[in-house]
């Protein structure tokens, strides 16, 4: 019994059947379906949660300026004539209130 025991050859694959390559198909196609819809969801989610936060953020600023007194507006700046003329009757006040003490 010299014999050299041979490994048994590979059993030849018999071709798939229509059904059997169209159920593989579609299983193939539906997974990669499957993982587009995920990822197209947690995007999604993700920009949902976005924008509840700025919402929410947007509600606190609106109660926020409802609440609280709007700021007095700015008084425009004064021009050189006006500072002039309120210089001047600052220094005739003045004049006058010497002159009222000396007499």
């Amino acid at each position: 019994m010299t014999e050299n025991p041979q490994p048994n050859p590979p059993a030849p694959e018999k071709p798939k059947s229509d059904v059997e390559q169209l159920r593989d198909e579609f299983t193939a196609q539906f997974a990669t379906l499957k993982s587009s819809f995920e990822t197209e969801l947690s995007t999604l989610k993700t920009e949902n949660a976005q924008l509840k936060e700025t919402n929410d953020e947007l509600k606190r600023a609106l109660v926020r300026s409802a609440i609280t007194p709007a700021p007095a507006p700015a008084e425009p700046p004064k021009t050189e004539e006006q500072l002039y003329k309120e210089q001047i009757d600052a220094c005739s006040k003045r004049t006058l209130e010497l002159m009222s003490k000396s007499l």
